[in-house]
């Protein structure tokens, strides 16, 4: 069983790596906001003991959404990967995401009531994404919207982590985060599209990617915009 998920982890989600990230992602979060509403020193380290795990298991579920969407593309194109080929099975991880979610609800409610609020709202977004927002098709074939539509998410873990901080304090989210939304939104349009940009020699039959999509010269030129 362990071993199983070792490896699942390894392939799919590498827990040093996106440990490293979310937590950098997280502490800078409090730090700005902390910043911007003029706060003396450093935020709170229980708010970043307590917002980090939080969000590491939502990129976490985001993951195991995808492996749902993804099933039957994946049984087809990319049997190589560990639900198509029986590594791990889709209630095993639905029920990863279950607990991840008590887990997300105990460690806001520990830390301030008030930040059930915004993890609610998160988490409504989260399920009307993993449910392609009932319009998949469509979604489909215009790689543009399912980008910007998708990426949306990261706005919303955004303004959970900062309000460990400003929420918290008793002040409204300050204006100027705005900068950092939009930040937080292009960072994540250059990892979406940079990881499906391929060469003409990685190109896949039924896998999509960006510059199947807009072609080579349309994908590039839109990584390098975001």
């Amino acid at each position: 069983m362990l071993s199983r998920w070792i490896i699942y982890q390894k392939e799919r989600f590498p827990l040093l790596k996106y440990g490293l990230i979310v937590s950098a992602f997280t502490y800078s979060g409090l730090c700005v906001s902390s910043m911007m509403r003029g706060a003396a020193g450093l935020p709170d380290p229980k708010a970043f003991l307590m917002a980090f795990p939080a969000a590491l298991i939502l990129f976490l579920q985001l993951r195991v959404a995808d492996e749902f969407k993804d099933r039957e593309e994946d049984a087809l194109y990319q049997p190589e990967r560990p639900v198509p080929r029986g590594l791990v099975a889709l209630d095993e991880l639905f029920a990863i995401g279950i607990t991840g979610a008590a887990v997300q609800f105990l460690l806001t409610i520990a830390y301030h009531g008030a930040l059930l609020l915004p993890l609610a709202v998160t988490w409504l977004y989260f399920l009307l994404m993993s449910r392609e927002f009932f319009i998949r098709d469509w979604l489909k074939a215009r790689p543009f919207t399912y980008l910007w539509t998708h990426m949306l998410i990261l706005l919303f873990v955004d303004i959970y982590i900062t309000s460990f901080d400003w929420l918290v304090a008793g002040t409204a989210a300050p204006a100027a985060l705005l900068l950092f939304l939009g930040v937080s939104f292009l960072n994540g349009v250059v990892i979406e599209i940079g990881r499906k940009i391929k060469s003409p020699q990685e190109e896949r039959p039924g896998v999509e990617t960006y510059t199947k999509a807009w072609g080579i010269r349309g994908a590039l030129s839109a990584w390098l915009a975001a």
